[in-house]
C-alpha cells in the first residue's frame, strides 16, 4: 500500500465511487445522446409486435417495421424484462436511419431504461464518491482553520485501537480515542484520530493528547499527532 493511500485513505474511497459514478453516468449519456440522436435525423414510422421470446419470466419483443421505400423489416428488442414492456399486437414507434435502415431506436423501454439505469448507478455511486470527497476537502479546510484559530485542550482517556470497519489488504487501521470533560456545560467529549497505519502505543509519551478544538463546537476537533513517525 502506498504512503499516499495510508496518508490520504478517504480521498482514496471516495475516488473510486466518483469515478465509477462519473463513468456510468457517461455511458448513460451516450446512450442516451446516441438514441436521441437517431430519433431527430431518422424516419419515424409504426412498428407493430409480432412476438415475444420469453426466457424464463421475462421477455424481448420482436417487431416489424415497413420502411418508406415498402421494405418489411424486424427487430429484436435487446431489453428483456419481467413482466414484458410489450404486448403481441401493440403498436410502437420504430424510428430508423435511411441510410442504414438496421439502425433502429424502439419507443417505449428500449428507449429509456439503459439510460435511466446509468444515470441511476451515477446518482447512488457518484453522489457517495463526490460527496465525500467534497465532504474530506471541507475537513482539511476545517483543519486549517483550526490549526490557526483552535483552542488546544489536553484529553485524557487515552487508547489506541483498531478501526475495524476499514480494511485494506485485510487489514484494519488504528485509532487513538480519547475524551475531555468540559467543565462548563458537564459534556464529556470522545475524540477520534484519522486512520494510522501502524501501532502508535508505543509512541504516545503521556496520560493526555493536545486536541484543538473549536471553543464554539467542540465536536469539530483535531487531534495533534504531529510527534508520531510516518508509516514507511
Amino acid at each position: 500500500m502506498s504512503s499516499w493511500i495510508k496518508n490520504n485513505f478517504w480521498i482514496f474511497f471516495f475516488s473510486i465511487f466518483a469515478t465509477v459514478g462519473t463513468l456510468l453516468g457517461i455511458a448513460g449519456g451516450l446512450i442516451w445522446w446516441k438514441s436521441e440522436s437517431l430519433i431527430a435525423r431518422g424516419v419515424r414510422t409504426e412498428g407493430r409486435v409480432v412476438r415475444l421470446f420469453f426466457n424464463g419470466s421475462s421477455a424481448t419483443a420482436l417487431i416489424e417495421y415497413d420502411t418508406d421505400w415498402g421494405e418489411t423489416r424486424s427487430i429484436t428488442t435487446s431489453i428483456s424484462s419481467s413482466p414484458s414492456g410489450y404486448e403481441v399486437g401493440e403498436k410502437v414507434a420504430v424510428w430508423y436511419d435511411p441510410l442504414h435502415p438496421e439502425r433502429v431506436q424502439v419507443d417505449g423501454l428500449e428507449r429509456w431504461f439503459l439510460p435511466l439505469l446509468f444515470h441511476g448507478f451515477f446518482l447512488v455511486f457518484g453522489g457517495i464518491g463526490w460527496g465525500g470527497i467534497v465532504s474530506q476537502i471541507l475537513k482539511k479546510r476545517r483543519r486549517r482553520w483550526l490549526l490557526v484559530n483552535g483552542t488546544t485542550i489536553q484529553a485524557g482517556q487515552v487508547e489506541v485501537g483498531r478501526n475495524h470497519s476499514i480494511k485494506m489488504n485485510g487489514v484494519s487501521p488504528f485509532v487513538v480515542r480519547c475524551q475531555w470533560h468540559d467543565s462548563l456545560s458537564n459534556k464529556v467529549y470522545t475524540f477520534q484520530s484519522d486512520p494510522i497505519w501502524f501501532d502508535p502505543s508505543a509512541y504516545i509519551p503521556g496520560a493526555t493528547l493536545p486536541v484543538l478544538i473549536d471553543p464554539r463546537n467542540p465536536k469539530n476537533y483535531f487531534i495533534d499527532l504531529s510527534f508520531l513517525p510516518e508509516a514507511a
